[in-house]
């Protein structure tokens, strides 16, 4: 069930690769402000979609892993790590996010220019570390 389930997630793996990422896929929006963060906020959604089924691939590598090793220990590391980067990732985009108010509209744009470009780099090591 599990190794159906990751082969068809497979092609949409990839579905992503052809789509901008980053940032650079909202400068086109960057003449109306409200365009621009509409923009960040689809960006923010991607990125999010691809990281969780980034994680998910190398979950179930590790789960195969398991099965060969019989070792856990790195199936709760990674599960760790997951939970541990999405706390370091908001953190990290709120102290910028602070020190821009009271300006609200600059702060937002920060922070989710800052998302973008956190979950952006998360997706590419995750790409890097899958097989």
């Amino acid at each position: 069930m599990k190794l159906a389930y990751c082969l068809a997630l497979i092609p949409l793996l990839f579905t992503f690769d052809a789509k901008a990422e980053g940032l650079e896929a909202c400068d086109g929006s960057r003449s109306s402000q409200v365009e621009y963060m509409r923009c960040l906020d689809r960006q923010i959604g991607t990125l999010e979609n691809q990281m969780k089924l980034w994680e998910n691939n190398k979950l179930y590598e590790l789960e195969e892993l398991e099965k060969v090793t019989g070792r856990k220990d790195a199936i709760a590391t990674f599960k760790k790590s997951v939970k541990s980067f999405a706390t370091f990732a908001d953190q990290h985009c709120r102290w910028q996010y602070v020190t821009l108010l009271p300006d609200t509209f600059a702060a937002a744009r920060k922070y989710k220019e800052c998302s973008v470009g956190i979950f952006h780099q998360r997706v590419v090591q995750l790409k890097k570390l899958s097989k």
